[in-house]
């Protein structure tokens, strides 16, 4: 989840050999811990003048050598990578338009797919005597655009879930991929993992921090909670009809290549976890339901 490092970090840059972190005075602090937790790397502190003196941002100097060389990667275009591995499916099915039809949700989620989802979380807030508030949308960019957590490049992005506006975000070429190579329930997966993280921000997890901030649920395992919440919306549509033959397929399918490339960092803020480990969190919701995915609601 890209957000993590956005109330951290206010820029980044090299010069040379060397890292450059520009951070505020409260999260500087946070930012030594963590580079000398994941990397044993020390940073060197030069004051900037940027400000009154007691608000004035710092800026943490790494020697690049100590970091792991981990280079940037477009996820969508390690997506589009591992697709190419496993090849399309036939996509099959049609979904039934009038299974959804309350107004004031379509004109939040005009896409039946998507409204679909917010009913299963709508109504689990309910039994549990929780109020349930919707996220603000759910937004596909074919350019760049500004999100509530900064800008997002629809060819490097592929969806994400910002915290400080409340809404999902997706690449319509991400999208598209999967509606033509995977087929409509693989969307309908990664939206439903999304708004996983929608319902643990509505819960009190705290999304935007770090690993070593994050008490006993580290992020990867809120990546993967959201994988198995999504399970668990998958295992009630299906109960309820909602399902096509070919859509489990569908979902463990891109979730399984949906996983972190070799080598990645497990303190990297984007890190999922690997394609098993991910369809096996998602194969405990659908199994078990919500109460297997340790949610607390």
């Amino acid at each position: 989840m890209r957000q993590y490092l956005f109330r951290l970090v206010v820029a980044v840059g090299t010069i040379g050999s060397v890292l450059l972190l520009l951070v505020s005075p409260a999260a500087a602090k946070a930012v030594d811990e963590q580079l000398l937790a994941g990397f044993g790397a020390r940073p060197i502190e030069h004051l900037v003048a940027s400000g009154a003196p007691a608000n004035r941002n710092v800026v943490r100097l790494v020697q690049l050598e100590s970091l792991p060389v981990v280079p940037r990667v477009s996820r969508l275009a390690q997506f589009e990578e591992a697709l190419a591995v496993v090849g399309p499916r036939t996509v099959e099915g049609i979904i039934d338009p009038a299974a959804v039809s309350d107004p004031q949700r379509a004109a939040r989620f005009p896409d039946l797919l998507h409204a679909h989802v917010d009913v299963y979380w709508s109504d689990r807030f309910a039994e549990a005597g929780r109020s349930y508030r919707p996220p603000a949308g759910v937004i596909g960019f074919s350019t760049v655009i500004e999100t509530g957590c900064g800008r997002a490049d629809p060819e490097v992005e592929t969806a994400f879930y910002c915290v400080l506006d409340e809404t999902i975000y997706y690449s319509v070429a991400f999208r598209q991929i999967i509606d033509e190579n995977i087929g409509d329930y693989g969307w309908v997966t990664v939206v439903a993992h999304e708004w996983g993280h929608h319902v643990q921000r509505q819960l009190g997890y705290d999304l935007a921090i770090l690993p070593y901030q994050s008490g006993d649920v580290p992020p990867v395992a809120l990546e993967q909670q959201a994988d198995c919440l999504a399970g668990a919306y998958t295992d009630s549509a299906e109960l309820s009809g909602w399902l096509d033959p070919g859509d489990i397929d569908e979902a463990i399918l891109v979730t399984r290549i949906s996983g972190d490339p070799p080598g990645t960092a497990v303190l990297d803020p984007s890190a999922h976890g690997t394609g098993s480990a991910r369809v096996g969190a998602f194969v405990e919701g659908y199994e078990a339901g919500i109460d297997g995915c340790g949610l607390g609601l």
